[in-house]
C-alpha cells in the first residue's frame, strides 16, 4: 500500500513540474490584443438640449449615424462587421444625460508613422456621419505596445480641435 501511495505522489510531483518560459514563449500564450481605440462625443444645440436623445427637437437617429475609416490609400469603408455584438464600432449610452456616442477609432497597422523595438505609433482617418448633411473628422493618434498586445489612442483631432486621452467631446450643433 505504501509504494501505490509513494507513486501516486511521485507521478503528481513530476506532473506538476512546468519549465521557465521564454520571452519568445510568454508573447505567444499572450492572453489577446486589447484595443482601448474608443472617443466618446455629445452633441447639444445652442440651447444646451441634448441632440443624441429622442426627445429633442431635431436630435439624430443612432439608426442613421455611419462610421467610416480611411484607408491609406485614400478609400473610405464603411465600418461594419456584421458578427459583431457592436457591427458599426459606434455605441450609444443614453443612461445619463447629455447622452453620448462612443467611437471605436481605426487601429489598422497599415496606419504606422513610426515605429521602435517595443511601440509602434499609427495614425487614422476616421468620419462619423451623423446624417445625410452633417459628418464629423475625428484624426485619432495611437500606440501599439508590442510586449502585451494592447492599442491606446494618445491624442486625437476632433474637426481639428487637439484632444488628449480621455477626453470627452461636447460638440455645440448651431442649426439645431
Amino acid at each position: 500500500m505504501k509504494k501505490i501511495v509513494y507513486f501516486i505522489f511521485l507521478v503528481s510531483f513530476i506532473i506538476s513540474c512546468t519549465k521557465e518560459n521564454t520571452d519568445e514563449e510568454i508573447n505567444m500564450i499572450s492572453s489577446g490584443t486589447d484595443i482601448c481605440s474608443l472617443i466618446d462625443i455629445s452633441y447639444l444645440n445652442t440651447k444646451g438640449e441634448d441632440l443624441l436623445n429622442p426627445a429633442t427637437d431635431g436630435y439624430f437617429s443612432f439608426e442613421d449615424m455611419k462610421l467610416y475609416y480611411v484607408k491609406k490609400n485614400g478609400d473610405k469603408e464603411e465600418v461594419y462587421h456584421g458578427n459583431y455584438d457592436n457591427p458599426r464600432n459606434i455605441s450609444l449610452f443614453n443612461e445619463i444625460e447629455p447622452f453620448k456616442l462612443r467611437i471605436f477609432t481605426d487601429t489598422d497597422t497599415d496606419n504606422m508613422i513610426s515605429e521602435d523595438d517595443s511601440i509602434m505609433t499609427g495614425q487614422s482617418i476616421n468620419i462619423l456621419e451623423l446624417n445625410e448633411n452633417i459628418s464629423d473628422t475625428i484624426i485619432a493618434e495611437w500606440n501599439y505596445y508590442k510586449w502585451c498586445g494592447s492599442f491606446d489612442v494618445i491624442k486625437f483631432w476632433y474637426n481639428g480641435t487637439l484632444y488628449e486621452k480621455g477626453d470627452i467631446v461636447t460638440d455645440t450643433i448651431k442649426n439645431k
